[in-house]
């Protein structure tokens, strides 16, 4: 972790954790810090770091699934990074949609103010399209 935090801090149903290794490998791939609950080291109170990367995260990528529909620990930290972007006037949740059934693990997502062009298409676009905003808030 650098000195202001984390670039994003992924939120996600741990039942989507071989996903989110690849997604959080392709993210540092592309020079962001990230942090998941699979960063908390054995031994730690994981609520405590949890809040606290989720505090210290320059953006919260959310991975939307069925699995996280249904995580109570999910809704949570959804909700944090909504209040967060109210609170700051800027984008801090950049939803991914999991689709269980696609061959490359995503399906389209974005939201409604966002032209079509921003959807992630595909896993081996998405570290690059997340990092860069992230590199851009350095």
């Amino acid at each position: 972790m650098s000195d202001t935090g984390y670039d994003v801090f992924i939120s996600y149903s741990n039942k989507d954790a071989e996903f989110v290794t690849r997604l959080s490998s392709g993210l540092r791939d592309n020079g962001c810090t990230t942090f998941s609950f699979l960063d908390v080291l054995a031994g730690d109170d994981w609520v405590v770091e949890t809040k606290k990367a989720l505090i210290a995260s320059r953006f919260i990528v959310v991975v939307l699934s069925e699995a996280y529909s249904t995580s109570r620990w999910a809704e949570s930290e959804w909700i944090q990074g909504m209040q967060r972007e109210q609170s700051e006037s800027r984008t801090v949740v950049l939803p991914v949609r999991l689709a269980e059934e696609s061959g490359s693990g995503l399906a389209p997502v974005g939201r409604p103010a966002r032209k079509p062009r921003d959807n992630f298409t595909s896993y081996s676009e998405l570290p690059g399209r997340v990092a860069r905003p992230a590199r851009a808030a350095n």
